[in-house]
């Protein structure tokens, strides 16, 4: 399975977007505002049900999927027309329609510790409702029903309609904190160690590792197996958790992908948290892992040390017809927002990193 064409309809600044010639792996870039990250959560509602042709595991920079990635996304005022997301490759397709039922209207939520002190009326909110049809080779999956609120949970979900064996709300996720720290599936570091072959698999993520904590020898459960610990050289242990913020996030990322197969990654500012130099080591572990286990991954960054890095990691590792950059470009016309892409296959890519060329917006 590969993405291998995204279209968006009304989806934040996504008014009328279509990109095509997506790559096994692929890295966006673009100014701020241009709509990176909003590309990545709108491939998530599309493809976030466990049943899906692709599981999607997700690193959105500082929001739980789950219950915040959509919020921006009903606050917005130009959401006036029907939301559409398609994802269509040569044995894929997914698309997800989904327009506003109601606006704001008063529910009832159950009181929590502490809404009376931060001056919040117990037991009330106010929600909207999202009703979005899923569709997958051209037959109709089933249906979400998204409750938004101003507090939180901020997202619940109601599937509707569908039989949950073969339609689920996907919970396999990765969240990236806003200091560029990950907790893999919220602290799963430890349940995707187990899932990781011991043997092979486990010296490739201790090596995927040293790229940023070059002392770390090994890794290992602790005796209650809910945490991890890391050996040094000289038999020396630590728990994982006092490793810098770069070495916990690389150790976050190489188990969900050593421990997976098949899987969409979308990864926002996948460069934070590394130094410069660390970058193309970094990358061609990316695409090693994934070439192995069949991971597509989705990639955003401002860093052009990052772009460099990822060209240059693709001719190592002999991806070249792997790799592509797609640079996001924003006009507004008349107040309304408007993105084009412009894909970049690894020749016109190399050749700009030798000019040098301005590439990332």
């Amino acid at each position: 399975m590969l993405i291998q064409s995204i279209s968006v309809k009304n989806f934040k600044v996504l008014g009328d977007f279509a990109v095509d010639g997506l790559r096994p792996v692929t890295l966006l870039g673009g100014k701020n505002g241009c709509g990176k990250s909003s590309l990545l959560e709108a491939v998530l509602l599309c493809m976030h049900r466990k049943k899906s042709a692709y599981p999607v595991q997700v690193a959105l920079r500082g929001k739980q999927p789950e219950s915040e990635a959509f919020v921006e996304l009903f606050h917005n005022k130009n959401i006036g027309a029907p939301i559409e997301v398609a994802c269509r490759g040569d044995e894929l397709e997914e698309v997800a329609r989904g327009e506003i039922e109601s606006e704001w209207e008063d529910a009832f939520v159950p009181p929590r510790i502490g809404d009376s002190e931060a001056g919040v009326s117990p037991g009330t909110d106010q929600v909207k409702i999202l009703r979005v049809e899923y569709t997958g080779g051209g037959k109709w999956r089933g249906s979400i029903a998204f409750k938004i609120g101003r507090q939180p949970p901020y997202v619940t979900y109601n599937v509707v309609g569908a039989r949950q064996r073969s339609f689920q709300v996907s919970d396999k996720f990765i969240h990236c904190r806003p200091d560029g720290g990950l907790l893999g599936g919220f602290g799963m570091d430890a349940h995707h160690f187990k899932e990781v072959d011991q043997g092979d698999g486990k010296a490739k993520v201790v090596g995927a590792m040293q790229i940023a904590a070059p002392h770390v020898r090994d890794i290992d459960l602790t005796e209650n197996e809910s945490d991890m610990v890391a050996e040094f050289a000289g038999g020396v242990k630590m728990s994982t958790a006092s490793l810098g913020a770069g070495a916990r996030k690389l150790l976050s990322l190489a188990l969900v992908m050593h421990s997976k197969q098949d899987s969409l990654f979308l990864l926002d500012e996948v460069t934070v948290g590394w130094h410069h130099s660390l970058l193309e080591n970094l990358w061609r572990e990316i695409f090693s892992v994934c070439r192995a286990r069949r991971h597509q991954p989705i990639a955003t960054t401002h860093s052009d040390e990052g772009i460099t890095a990822f060209a240059e990691a693709a001719a190592q590792e002999e991806c070249k017809d792997d790799a592509c950059f797609v640079r996001l470009d924003r006009k507004d016309d008349n107040g309304r927002p408007r993105v084009q892409p412009a894909v970049y296959k690894y020749e016109v890519l190399a050749a700009s990193r030798r000019i040098p060329m301005e590439i990332r917006g």
